[in-house]
């Protein structure tokens, strides 16, 4: 849907688009600035990805929790391994 809504785009974006279409050169271009309002725009449309990225991992960590192995073993388990390797590495050196 989207790559047929960017073909069907008949909007002039560049200086070449502009040189293609009326086969004239561009003598000047004036640049696009952002406003106040869509900077502010995007900066809630990245804080909602952020929040709904969170959402999604702590469902997915209390998914994980519930369903697969508590948080608290699998933590536990993995400071063991750790500290195992830990010690495994510190009598290979000595």
């Amino acid at each position: 849907m989207l790559v047929l809504r960017e073909i069907l785009d008949k909007s002039v974006r560049t200086a070449a688009d502009l040189e293609q279409r009326l086969q004239l050169r561009a003598i000047s271009i004036v640049p696009y600035l952002t406003t106040a309002a869509e900077r502010r725009r995007k900066r809630w449309r990245l804080l909602v990805i952020a929040l709904l990225a969170l959402a999604v991992l702590g469902g997915l960590l209390a998914f994980v929790d519930w369903y697969y192995l508590p948080l608290d073993i699998a933590g536990a388990e993995a400071v063991e391994q750790a500290w195992t390797v830990r010690c495994e590495i510190g009598h290979d050196s000595a």
